[in-house]
């Protein structure tokens, strides 16, 4: 999800939490536990974004999330291990919203690409709508994770809709639309997200259909 989305659903959230608040002192039923581990989620990632924007996540300290969540280190930790584990929880999200919008199909509604493509549209508009975030992510000041992360995630999304794409095949087109978006973000910011997933594809399309035309049988297979 979006950091705007993520941070418009925990207002929207806060605000049935002050309103449960507000019952509850009148005797209505308790915080519900998944509204309220929503609401801890939502405070500590917030933290967690505004500290990678100052200072790159490597430098970052769980005492840091806690003090800019205004909670206790306690609670962090009732919650997460360390600052790593609410980084996997918060791409666990991204991972899962990009998901949702292309078992949607919301990605080829406006742009017709091969299903392991899919991803990369609603991928590309999360990136349009969070440059200064990516823009860290890409620079290196987001932590070689942060980069090894996303790889995993978009070689995940290539391997779901390409089963029959081998290793080599599916790091070349997840490195590739990982090196694409790393060079919209520091050389063309103006173009759009459906202008850079437009000419990803032209680009690698036509090596996906030559590799499935070329093993015809269930794809190719590595040999030393």
């Amino acid at each position: 999800m979006s950091a705007s989305g993520q941070s418009g659903r925990c207002v929207l959230e806060r605000r049935r939490l002050d309103g449960v608040c507000r019952n509850q002192h009148d005797g209505a039923e308790p915080w519900p536990a998944p509204i309220v581990a929503f609401e801890r989620h939502s405070t500590l990632f917030k933290a967690l974004i505004e500290l990678i924007l100052d200072k790159g996540f490597d430098a970052v300290t769980v005492a840091e999330i806690a003090e800019r969540a205004d909670v206790g280190r306690s609670t962090f930790y009732a919650h997460y291990a360390e600052k790593e584990d609410l980084l996997q929880g918060s791409l666990d999200t991204l991972r899962g919203f990009i998901q949702q919008r292309v078992d949607e199909g919301a990605a080829g509604i406006q742009i017709q690409v091969h299903p392991d493509l899919r991803f990369c549209l609603p991928m590309a508009q999360h990136v349009g709508d969070n440059r200064e975030l990516h823009a860290v992510f890409s620079s290196g000041a987001g932590s070689a994770l942060i980069s090894e992360l996303m790889h995993e995630m978009w070689a995940d999304f290539v391997r779901a809709g390409w089963p029959q794409g081998d290793a080599v095949a599916v790091e070349a087109v997840a490195g590739g639309f990982g090196a694409v978006i790393n060079w919209w973000l520091a050389t063309a910011p103006e173009l759009t997200p459906d202008a850079i997933v437009r000419r990803f594809r032209d680009l690698v399309e036509p090596g996906m259909r030559s590799s499935a035309e070329a093993e015809p049988s269930g794809g190719a297979t590595l040999s030393a």
